[in-house]
């Protein structure tokens, strides 16, 4: 290993520097106290990192940042904001939470994407859904169940499918303002009473 060139400056001034260079890797440890701020800066080949501390804020600077504990809690007591200018990537080997007191917003330029064994979306007053054109769609089987439910479409509202059932425990209506067609290569009216006209 090569011979550490250490220094320490003192400056009622400045401060009081101290400074370790390792001339043969070509990398320089400082630490600097200047009355207002503690600085610490690492020099190398690689790059140059640092940490500045002031009496209110802490500053970090470096090419990778790597906190590694078996607890970690961030608090704080106004807003936190996570910038990146590339990927942001959150993993858990077990559950995840997002709580919030307030609203809670997930917004995308793009696609949202919700992947899952089983997706739940629960709204205890309204749950909407809003698009240009919204698909649903069940491999297996697709259920709409409400006390009441509305299907209200401002040109045309088509119901197809290779067997289609329409059932009603009390009342069954079939109404129209214009023009009222029933058509097939067999069709069938049966009831008890039949009024026709």
């Amino acid at each position: 290993m090569a011979k550490l060139k250490c220094e320490i400056e003192l400056d009622k001034a400045g401060g009081i520097t101290i400074t370790v260079e390792d001339p043969q890797v070509r990398r320089t440890q400082m630490v600097h106290l200047d009355g207002v701020k503690i600085t610490l800066k690492v020099k190398g080949q690689g790059g140059t990192s640092t940490v500045v501390q002031e009496e209110d804020k802490v500053r970090v600077e470096a090419k990778e940042f790597e906190v590694d504990a078996q607890k970690i809690t961030l608090r704080a007591k106004t807003s936190v904001l996570i910038d990146s200018k590339s990927t942001v990537t959150v993993k858990s080997l077990k559950n995840m939470t997002l709580d919030a007191k307030g609203n809670l917003t997930a917004k995308a330029l793009k696609t949202v994407k919700i992947d899952g064994m089983s997706v739940v979306a629960k709204g205890k007053t309204k749950a909407e859904v809003s698009a240009m054109q919204v698909n649903i769609k069940g491999k297996a089987k697709a259920t709409l169940a409400a006390p009441m439910v509305d299907v209200n479409a401002k040109a045309v509202a088509k119901l197809q499918g290779a067997i289609v059932q329409t059932k009603a425990k009390a009342i069954l209506t079939a109404q129209s303002n214009g023009i009222t067609n029933v058509k097939g290569s067999l069709t069938n009216i049966q009831g008890m009473l039949v009024k026709l006209g």
